[in-house]
C-alpha cells in the first residue's frame, strides 16, 4: 500500500512536519504549489481574504495519485480553518476510496480545521489528524516524539 505526504507551507512550519512524517513512514513526499504563490505577507493579506471570500487559488501542475492508497495532507490553518490551498486541492482531486490523514501547523488555535477538513473529504476515510503548534520552534527530538506518538494513534 503506497503512501504519499502532500503539504502546503509558506513559512516551512508544515514542511518541517511533513519531512519528519516522511522520515518516520518512508512515504513519498511532495509540496503543493500554486501558479501564483503567496509570500508570507501575502498569506496574511491575500490568503486570508481568499479564505473569507472562499476563493480557491490555482494549483501548479498535475498529480497522479492513482497508485497511492494513503495520503497525509497538511497545511497551516488560516483564519481558524482549512486554508484555501488545501480546499483547492480537495476540490480538484477525487480522493474517493483513499485514506486521508490530515495534519496542520498553527499557533495553537486550529479552530474548525479538522471538522471542516472531514466535510471536504466526502467519500474518503479520514483518520485522526494532528495539530502541530509552532513545529519549527521545537527541537528535532521533540518533533520526532510528537510525530511518532501521533502516528501510533492512526
Amino acid at each position: 500500500m503506497k503512501e504519499i505526504i502532500l503539504y502546503y507551507s509558506v513559512t516551512n512550519h508544515t514542511k518541517t512536519v511533513a519531512e519528519e512524517i516522511q522520515r518516520q513512514t518512508g512515504a513519498d513526499i511532495k509540496a503543493i504549489e500554486l501558479v501564483r504563490p503567496y509570500s508570507f505577507a501575502g498569506s496574511l493579506t491575500r490568503g486570508l481574504i481568499d479564505s473569507y471570500r472562499k476563493k480557491l487559488p490555482e494549483l501548479k501542475g498535475e498529480l497522479d495519485l492513482s497508485e497511492y492508497k494513503v495520503i497525509y495532507l497538511g497545511g497551516p490553518t488560516w483564519g481558524y480553518d482549512v486554508n484555501p490551498i488545501l480546499k483547492s486541492f480537495l476540490n480538484k482531486y477525487n480522493l474517493s476510496g483513499k485514506t486521508v490523514i490530515p495534519f496542520c501547523s498553527d499557533q495553537g488555535a486550529p479552530g474548525k480545521f479538522f471538522e471542516d477538513f472531514k466535510e471536504l473529504c466526502k467519500g474518503t476515510e479520514v483518520r485522526k489528524g494532528h495539530e502541530f503548534v509552532y513545529p519549527k520552534r521545537k527541537s528535532q527530538e521533540e518533533l520526532q516524539v510528537e510525530v511518532s506518538q501521533w502516528l501510533k494513534t492512526i
